[in-house]
């Protein structure tokens, strides 16, 4: 059994995504991802990906259980795999990988003045400490708070971070940045991940 038909076996939503056979280089890629050891509060599952930004392409939706059943925490988010065998101008290889995650967070993260530093370094020390190599990141960083008013001032005050990024991997096995992502999502979700040396949550650094 080919790379390929071993991925659609496991992922067959990618059938959809290409009209042609993919370069060996890009599936076997691909089923690294499938090897990756994912957060265990991360449920993982594909899904088309989108049209048009590169020859080839394939994504995973990671979607991350609340605290409790009564919470409204909880987050999701995407990792989006382009490939050009040619590469693209600015890419600095074949491969780009593309993020977008978001989470419910508590009011005062969004209220830190510094916070959008620190949540970029979330980012690139899982990449870095899960073992991924990469260069050329670049993303953002989006807080948003809501608060009612009048007949709706009985909800309760909410906020959410969004973190998008993308970066170009500097090896074929991607199973380090899922792993990686994964783990980060959880993170912004409230659950306990454990922190290795150099990434701190937001409550256990002074930011300003």
């Amino acid at each position: 059994m080919s790379a390929w038909q071993r991925l659609l076996k496991h992922f067959p939503a990618y059938a959809e995504v290409v009209n042609q056979n993919p370069p060996t280089e890009f599936t076997d890629a691909l089923l690294t991802l499938r090897d990756a050891t994912y957060d265990s509060h991360v449920k993982v599952s594909e899904i088309p990906s989108p049209h048009g930004i590169a020859p080839f392409a394939a994504a995973i939706r990671l979607d991350c259980a609340a605290l409790d059943d009564n919470s409204n925490s909880g987050g999701a988010g995407r990792l989006v795999i382009l490939y050009d065998p040619l590469e693209q101008p600015g890419w600095q290889g074949r491969f780009r990988l593309v993020t977008m995650l978001h989470a419910q967070v508590d009011v005062d993260l969004v209220t830190e003045p510094l916070a959008d530093q620190v949540c970029w370094s979330w980012l690139t020390d899982f990449l870095t400490q899960s073992g991924a190599s990469f260069i050329q990141s670049a993303g953002s960083i989006t807080r948003s708070h809501s608060a009612s008013f009048g007949e709706l001032d009985k909800r309760s005050e909410s906020a959410e971070l969004e973190i998008r990024a993308s970066w170009t991997p500097l090896a074929n096995n991607l199973a380090s940045h899922g792993e990686a992502i994964s783990r980060l999502l959880a993170m912004m979700a409230g659950h306990a991940v454990e922190l290795t040396a150099g990434i701190s949550r937001l409550g256990q650094v002074r930011l300003v």
